[in-house]
């Protein structure tokens, strides 16, 4: 089985570290729990502009990326996967975050295949690869992927309010909710 996989808030901790460093700047007391979509600027009262500055500076320009902590498990269950399936790393990034992130991957997860995307080609990437299951976070790219192959949907506050079970339903989709790389790990190995 191919299987591809999203890198910000599936291996990679990046909200949490994010908000962190956007709490401090800006004295606002937010927690990952808080941001119910991806757009975060309505949580802290900040201009989109705001944050993405914020982020530039952060992870771009200064070392925030490099440090980045994995989720828990991620590493190991990446592994796990590797064994019986191939894998590969799809994740949307700017032109200028390309190798921060290359280097990164390389660095924490081995060096599994990276395909950088905007997020309008991450489905077409996975279809010529021939992925077979995705493995993301985000909400508009499990239902316009979810069409073709199966999707696990991984947990996080920002899809919690998506019902999968009814998109499911009226879609003929399969989308499964995962909250863990153990339970991702304990139904594809």
């Amino acid at each position: 089985m191919k299987i591809a996989v999203d890198l910000d808030d599936v291996l990679v901790d990046l909200v949490p570290e994010i908000l962190l460093r956007l709490n401090k700047k800006y004295h606002t007391p937010i927690d990952k729990n808080l941001i119910r979509d991806w757009y975060m600027s309505q949580y802290l009262g900040l201009r989109e502009e705001q944050i993405d500055e914020l982020i530039e500076q952060e992870f771009v320009l200064g070392d925030g990326y490099e440090n980045l902590p994995l989720i828990s498990g991620a590493k190991s269950g990446l592994e796990k996967l590797a064994s019986r399936h191939q894998v590969f790393l799809v994740t949307y990034r700017d032109k200028h975050t390309e190798q921060i992130t290359l280097d990164y991957v390389k660095r924490n997860l081995n060096n599994y295949p990276v395909y950088l995307t905007n997020k309008d080609l991450k489905v077409k990437i996975c279809l010529k690869l021939g992925a077979s299951l995705l493995i993301d976070d985000s909400q508009s790219q499990t239902k316009a992927l979810s069409r073709y192959i199966p999707v696990f949907l991984f947990n996080q506050p920002w899809n919690e309010s998506f019902d999968e079970s009814e998109f499911n339903k009226t879609n003929n989709t399969q989308i499964i909710r995962v909250k863990s790389w153990q339970e991702i790990t304990s139904l594809l190995t």
